[in-house]
């Protein structure tokens, strides 16, 4: 699933360079751009506080790179959290299953110049059970954390400029 997810955003980088777009580099935003403000991401599933957990993630990621402004900032990126499943993966006889956990994401970015760029963000992690059903929702909530810290890392493709 992971390489279906690298194989889509590789493909989707590609086909924006051909239309005279590039990545913003080293965490700079385009001329013009200072800051960039994040307000509070949608939830569309059922998984509660999955919003704050990628809201979080995304305004300390910003904030590393001196990019985090407030709601009066020209630039915009808002996301949508449009899936959240957890399935099985076989496991062996004797030992215990593992789970997967996906989260889809449609994050979209306004720049100050008016120009709206929009990606999908697809990402899963993996996680033991534990034993018991405690142990297991403490190995599932740890995987969701990961998880939403990876969505956080995969942004780059809205610090579009031409």
């Amino acid at each position: 699933m992971r390489r279906w997810a690298t194989a889509i955003l590789l493909g989707v980088a590609l086909a924006l360079s051909a239309c005279g777009y590039r990545f913003a580099a080293n965490g700079k935003l385009p001329p013009g751009q200072s800051a960039v403000a994040i307000p509070m991401f949608v939830n569309r599933t059922a998984e509660a506080n999955v919003e704050a957990y990628l809201t979080a993630a995304f305004r300390e990621n910003y904030a590393r790179r001196g990019l985090l402004g407030g709601d009066s900032s020209p630039s915009r990126l808002e996301g949508t959290v449009t899936a959240v499943t957890i399935s099985p993966i076989l496991a062996a006889p004797g030992r215990d299953p593992t789970f997967r956990i996906h989260i889809r994401v449609h994050l979209q970015g306004a720049k100050a110049s008016g120009e709206v760029v929009q990606a999908w963000v697809d990402e899963s992690e993996e996680f033991p059970s534990g034993g018991d059903v405690v142990l297991t929702g403490a190995n599932r909530e740890t995987a969701l954390r990961r998880l939403v810290e990876t969505v956080a890392r995969s942004d780059s493709a809205l610090l579009l400029v031409r």
